[in-house]
């Protein structure tokens, strides 16, 4: 029977009364068990329309695979129905076939009753159950499949024919190239960049897809078989070779092969990994003592005795000796140390692995994984040490499985050595865990979730080169030239906030450019809407908890990602890792920050270092999730080259800030604007390009304050004395600062004098201003007090602060916007106090909030 009969208009009528259905259900009162018997009774109704609809849908699939003489293809035909979990009917019928049994890749047609749209789609997806109820290991070995899969396409699309049709498809036949969810507007422009996408991409499904509507559907001429059979011609060179491979593929993943795979580097005997050491770093130690000490011959003895500055586990060592005979083998054995009569010292590339060192001793530096991974790269032949060889042996393994779990490796790496007999279970697991640590820390691999990635090489940061001055003019010429104007030292100002913690908050009247500002901003750095590094998110007033920007959990089990949780993954991603993100919460104080905004709030202050990277803790609880979402979403963190910029308006329909928001923000306000500033006409014409900048331009390089306090420590010492001169003003009220405070403020003047981008009192005037002022609020006479003496820091003279007590508007009136601003120290400060002073006296309150 025809697929076309299906395709009329009471297919759609019963889905809509279906749909109708369901949504009451899901959306009653009633307990669920009860909506689990309304859903049961609703299914039963239309049971017999949905089998029909079933019955001809597999009939045409299964002609389908005649057709094409697909033999050992898999077909599947269902329409979605109403179930107990809730989140149902599928809101689509599907029918298509599949290369193989998980449905890693395969060729669809199904309509989207939410948004009626017909979909006719060559489609990845993991083909994992969305209710959350498949095995964990099943379920890892179709993202395997999958993994494999979307990597032989990859290949088999770079080739010149095979582009061309897939450019056939988009440019003659109307298809677009979707990502993540197929019936999203989530689309690439170009085949390059989705191939890009799906090289790195999880779970997911993904595709060239063709759109239809339902108007168009249902015309008298509409031929939907016709229509498949032609997509499907023009498609299949690349999906019978797709096949082949495949096919290829699965028979070489048997354990024959593997163990072949395994032995074939060597004809003599293997090298063994004996080592118990879990991480690379433990031998740092070793090396800092002996380069702190001239490189001089070191007895062991001398470094038993300095146990706790050589072993990362100090004095709580029971048997040092052994420790650091058993790490210095390793460092041996690498090339680093030369051990004689129980002396140890520096080779000469162990002295210039120690001048390699960064300022945190207990990581690798980029140079050290270099020095190291070049060591290797030449430590071939017989006269290579049994580490190299045994390291080498591991890195050869992981680039031949590609995408992997740890049992995978164990079971290649334990046959390489010959050790399966020898070893029982755990200590076979435990120094392939080890292992893979070690190529962790050099780069050869990453993790995520339970899955290892070969990494085919190393990523290099981009070199820019321009300075950070030069940077910051490109920027402003940029915004120039489309327009805009904003204060001077603005551009500067946001660049230093965001250089000192990747959160920053716009506040200010409505209507005076701040999320223009941020779009702009990133627009000049390369981060655009369409590359997904630039997404703009409007807060919602009915905001309450985390999940309205994260995502949420269905009734099934399933995490449904927010928005903040995808962008968060895009740049998660290995080859995203050098572009900044920027995410503009739009209007963010519509709901209260603390509900929404909690998790992200807490997650900022773990920043720390892991090797070269910053590294925050998991925003989302891994153990909470179904089995299938865990790899995605389960170690999702806070990347380092995300950074969250707020825009809020200053006036009483909005929510306060407390003090755990602003103790982490720099607070810029734009209240003050020259409405006379017009467009360069000569400027605008000039179309300047968007110049895609590294991350490293505003990634963080102080985390805390001993950071940057070896070669800044006068610069941090006078920026303490002023703000423990301010704190003695603040406590009076009670709203002096911490460390946290105090360390922000240090690393905002130390990245200003470090590219001289303004005065230190211009620096200092903006930090007060940002982190000082937002705090101060009350009605109260030591809250007035509190703005008089602060002011006199701002002017840098004395005030008769007790005279001005009843009455300061002596001193406000002369910062009125009609009268000359006096020149004072700190003159955007003073300003702002003026403004708070005068808020006080006339209307009985004030606070740095009020327009």
């Amino acid at each position: 029977m025809s697929l076309n009969v299906i395709i009329e208009s009471q297919l759609f009528d019963t889905y809509n009364q279906i749909s109708t259905n369901v949504k009451a259900i899901q959306k009653s009162d009633k307990k669920m068990e009860d909506k689990k018997s309304l859903m049961s009774q609703l299914r039963k109704q239309h049971e017999n329309q949905l089998n029909n609809y079933n019955k001809i849908a597999s009939s045409f699939a299964h002609s389908f695979l005649k057709r094409y003489q697909l033999n050992d293809h898999v077909i599947e035909a269902k329409i979605g129905s109403p179930t107990p979990y809730g989140n149902q009917p599928k809101e689509y019928l599907w029918s298509g076939i599949s290369i193989n049994e998980d449905k890693s890749y395969s060729f669809q047609y199904s309509w989207v009753f939410q948004k009626d749209l017909l979909e006719v789609t060559f489609c990845f997806g993991s083909g994992g159950s969305s209710s959350g109820k498949i095995d964990a290991t099943v379920k890892e070995k179709r993202v395997s499949s999958m993994r494999a899969i979307e990597q032989l396409f990859i290949k088999i699309v770079m080739l010149k024919e095979n582009k061309s049709i897939i450019e056939r498809l988009l440019h003659q036949e109307n298809f677009v190239l979707t990502a993540e969810w197929l019936n999203t507007d989530n689309r690439f422009p170009d085949v390059d960049s989705y191939l890009t996408h799906i090289s790195n991409k999880t779970g997911a499904k993904t595709g060239i897809t063709r759109y239809f509507d339902k108007h168009e559907v249902l015309t008298e001429d509409f031929n939907l078989e016709e229509k498949l059979f032609h997509y499907f011609d023009i498609f299949f060179p690349i999906w019978d070779q797709l096949h082949h491979d495949n096919t290829r593929l699965l028979h070489k993943s048997t354990r024959a092969d593997r163990v072949k795979i395994a032995n074939r580097n060597f004809t003599k005997e293997p090298p063994t990994f004996k080592y118990t050491m879990a991480h690379l770093y433990l031998g740092q130690g070793i090396i800092s003592y002996l380069g702190n000490n001239d490189s001089r011959p070191i007895p062991i003895d001398e470094l038993i005795s300095n146990q706790a500055t050589v072993l990362i586990s100090g004095d709580d060592v029971k048997n040092p000796k052994e420790r650091i005979q058993h790490v210095g083998r390793a460092l041996q054995e690498l090339g680093q140390i030369s051990v004689e009569d129980g002396y140890y010292s520096l080779t000469p590339q162990g002295t210039e692995y120690y001048l390699a060192f960064d300022q945190n001793k207990w990581r690798l530096s980029p140079q050290q994984v270099q020095i190291l991974r070049e060591y290797l790269g030449e430590a071939n032949g017989e006269h290579a040490t049994n580490l190299a060889k045994v390291m080498n042996l591991a890195i050869s393994l992981v680039e031949e499985l590609g995408t992997f779990s740890l049992d995978d490796f164990n079971t290649v790496f334990i046959l390489a050595m010959g050790l399966e007999e020898e070893w029982r279970t755990v200590t076979q697991e435990n120094r392939s865990r080890f292992m893979l640590n070690w190529l962790e820390e050099l780069h050869y691999v990453r993790k995520s979730g339970d899955q290892y990635i070969f990494q085919v090489d190393e990523e290099v940061e981009p070199l820019d080169t321009l300075t950070v001055s030069e940077r910051l003019s490109y920027i402003k010429s940029y915004i120039r030239n489309k327009g805009f104007h904003f204060p001077d030292d603005l551009i500067e100002n946001l660049y230093l906030s965001l250089k000192t913690k990747p959160f920053v908050i716009l506040a200010g009247v409505s209507g005076t450019g701040k999320t223009k500002l941020v779009k702009l901003f990133a627009e000049a750095l390369g981060a655009l809407s369409h590359n997904h590094q630039f997404a703009l998110i409007p807060v919602r007033p009915d905001w309450s908890d985390p999940s309205d920007l994260l995502g949420y959990k269905d009734l099934s089990g399933a995490f449904r990602p927010g928005r903040l949780a995808e962008v968060l993954v895009d740049a998660s991603k290995e080859s995203n890792r050098n572009k900044p993100y920027f995410i503009c919460l739009d209007e963010m104080n519509l709901a209260r920050v603390e509900h929404y905004f909690s998790d992200l709030l807490s997650i900022i202050e773990t920043q720390e270092w892991q090797g070269d990277r910053i590294v925050t803790m998991p925003l989302i609880n891994k153990d909470t999730l179904a089995a299938e979402d865990q790899p995605i979403y389960g170690s999702l963190s806070l990347p380092e080259n995300v950074y969250l910029i707020g825009t809020v308006n200053m006036d009483e329909t909005t929510h306060p800030f407390s003090k755990k928001v602003l103790d982490r923000a720099n607070t810029i306000e734009f209240n003050y604007i020259n409405l006379e500033q017009f467009p360069d006409q000569a400027g605008a014409r000039d179309e300047t390009a968007t110049a895609q900048a590294s991350n490293a331009f505003l990634r963080s390089e102080y985390l805390q304050l001993i950071d940057a306090y070896g070669e800044y420590q006068e610069l941090a010492k006078k920026v303490t004395s002023k703000l423990v001169k301010v704190n003695g003003i603040l406590e009076q009220i009670h709203s002096h600062v911490g460390f946290r405070i105090r360390d922000a403020v240090c690393f905002y003047m130390i990245y200003n004098e470090r590219f001289s981008l303004m005065s230190e009192d211009a620096a200092f005037d903006l930090q007060l201003l940002q982190k000082i002022l937002p705090r101060v609020q009350g009605s109260s006479s030591s809250v007035k007090r509190v703005l008089l003496l602060l002011m006199q820091e701002a002017l840098g003279k004395a005030l008769s602060v007790n005279d001005m007590m009843d009455d300061a508007s002596d001193l406000y009136m002369k910062w009125s916007a009609s009268e000359p601003e006096e020149k004072v120290k700190y003159p955007l400060s003073a300003r702002k106090i003026a403004f708070m002073l005068r808020r006080l006296e006339e209307d009985g309150f004030t606070s740095y909030w009020l327009s």
